[in-house]
C-alpha cells in the first residue's frame, strides 16, 4: 500500500484499505488494492482520530481507476426539522438510582455515553450502569459510528478469526463498501490463514436493534429527569423504567427486548461534533417532526420521551389526567 498525499487520517486508513471489501450484490466481498489520494472526516471530542471518524475517502486502483466511498447520510425521514435552543440542562447527581428506585446512585453516569461525545451527567447505581455497558453500548457505538462487525472463517473451519469492526461506506454508484478497522497485516497467524486459505468467508453482523434502541432510551430518559429537576411520576416514565428494567435483568444481549418507547422513539445522528452536553430543543417545522427535542451531546437527536409534560413549563398539558410528582 503506498499513500499518495498525506491528510489528517491517512496513518490510520493506509493498512487498512488494502483489506477494504466491495459488498457485491450475491453477498461474496472482493478486496481492493488502492492508494489512498484523499480522507476527510469529524473530530472526536477529545481530538482522536481513527477509522469511526473517517466520512470520505477517495482511492485510486493498480489500474488508475478513482473510486469515492462516503457515510451513509440521515435519511430524511429521521429528521425532525429547524430546531431552536429553549434551555440549558445541567448535571445533577440523585441520591437514589434514578432507574431502578433500589440501589444507592454511587457511579457516575455519562449522557449520552462517552463515545458518543457524552459528558459525565448524573449518577444512576454500579449494577444498572454496568448492565447497560455490558450489553447495551457497544452496539450503540458501533451504530454511531457506522460500523458493522467482520469475522472471517476458512476451508469449512467454522471457528472464527480475525475478528474486528469495518466503517460502512457508500461508492459515488451505490455500492457499499467495507472499511476494516485493523490494518492489512494485524498478526503473523491473521496473514497466513489470508494467504494460503482455500476458500474463505466474511461474516458481517449489525448492531443490534436491541442494543440500539434501549441505549438511546435510556439517554433520553435520564435527560430528561434532569431537565425535570427530578423523576416525573407519569405513566410514560414508569412504562421506560420498566423497559430499561428489562435490560438490567437480562442475561445476555442475547435476551433484549425491544419495549414500545424504545421501538418509537425517534432519534437521528446530528453528524456533528461534541457540543453543549445536554440541551431542551424547540421544534419548529411542527409538521415534520415531534414538538420538543433533545439534544444529547449535539450528535445526537431524540424526541422529547415524556408526552404528558410539557418541557417548557414542567407540567402536566392540560389534557393529561394524571398527576406528578417528583424524588
Amino acid at each position: 500500500m503506498r499513500r499518495a498525499t498525506p491528510a489528517a487520517d491517512h496513518d490510520v486508513v493506509q493498512s487498512a484499505l488494502c483489506n477494504a471489501r466491495h459488498m457485491n450484490d450475491d453477498g461474496s466481498r472482493s478486496p481492493i488494492r488502492s492508494t489512498i489520494v484523499s480522507v476527510s472526516g469529524r473530530q472526536a471530542k477529545d481530538g482522536r482520530r481513527g477509522l469511526p471518524k473517517v466520512s470520505e475517502i477517495e482511492f485510486s486502483d493498480e489500474v488508475g481507476n478513482t473510486t469515492r466511498a462516503a457515510v451513509v447520510p440521515n435519511t430524511a425521514h429521521r429528521k425532525a426539522g429547524e430546531a431552536t435552543l429553549e434551555n440549558v440542562i445541567q448535571a445533577e447527581h440523585f441520591a437514589l438510582c434514578p432507574i431502578c428506585f433500589e440501589q444507592p446512585a454511587d457511579s457516575d453516569e455519562h449522557v449520552p455515553p462517552r463515545g458518543l461525545g457524552g459528558s459525565i451527567m448524573t449518577t444512576t447505581c454500579t449494577r444498572c450502569n454496568n448492565a447497560f455497558g455490558a450489553r447495551v453500548e457497544a452496539g450503540l457505538q458501533d451504530w454511531f459510528d457506522r460500523m458493522v462487525r467482520i469475522r472471517y472463517t476458512a476451508d469449512g473451519d467454522p471457528r472464527p478469526f480475525g475478528a474486528t469492526r469495518a466503517l460502512v461506506l457508500q461508492t459515488d454508484d451505490g455500492k457499499s463498501l467495507l472499511l476494516p478497522e485493523k490494518g492489512s497485516d494485524p498478526g503473523e497467524e491473521f496473514s497466513r490463514r489470508m494467504r494460503t486459505a482455500a476458500s474463505l468467508e466474511h461474516h458481517v453482523s449489525q448492531p443490534g436493534e436491541a442494543e440500539v434502541r434501549n441505549g438511546v432510551l435510556k439517554s433520553a430518559y435520564l435527560a430528561a429527569c434532569l431537565h425535570l429537576r427530578g423523576v416525573p411520576h407519569v405513566d410514560s416514565a414508569k412504562q421506560i423504567r420498566t423497559e430499561l428494567l428489562g435490560v438490567v435483568a437480562a442475561r445476555s444481549r442475547a435476551d433484549l427486548k425491544v419495549g414500545p418507547h424504545a421501538r418509537t422513539l425517534r432519534f437521528f445522528r446530528t453528524g456533528k461534533p461534541a457540543g453543549i452536553p445536554l440541551a431542551l430543543l424547540r421544534n419548529k417545522t411542527m409538521e415534520s417532526g415531534p414538538s420538543w427535542l433533545l439534544s444529547l451531546a449535539g450528535t445526537l437527536i431524540v424526541e422529547w420521551p415524556f408526552p404528558e409534560i410539557d418541557p417548557a413549563t414542567r407540567r402536566l398539558v392540560a389534557s393529561s389526567p394524571a398527576s406528578r410528582s417528583s424524588e
